[in-house]
């Protein structure tokens, strides 16, 4: 019997998700104002800090924004 084997992309996905929950929390911000202003539903939001979506790139930079940050920094795990 095998190992499971644990999806690379699905922990980058995690470790994403936590980052930004975590420049959220920073900040001061629900998340009812990050998904406003960044203009995603709040599910998608929760899904995404979760990691159990992933957000296009085009979301992760209008995060990156709302959150005054460097896309890049999004990515520092």
């Amino acid at each position: 019997m095998g190992m499971a084997t644990q999806n690379p992309l699905r922990d980058k996905d995690y470790l994403l998700g936590k980052r930004i929950q975590h420049l959220r929390i920073k900040r001061g911000m629900t998340q009812e104002r990050l998904a406003e202003e960044a203009k995603v539903s709040i599910t998608h939001l929760s899904m995404i800090e979760s990691g159990k979506n992933a957000p296009s790139l085009k979301l992760v930079y209008k995060i990156a924004d709302v959150l005054d940050v460097k896309v890049e920094g999004l990515f520092k795990f």
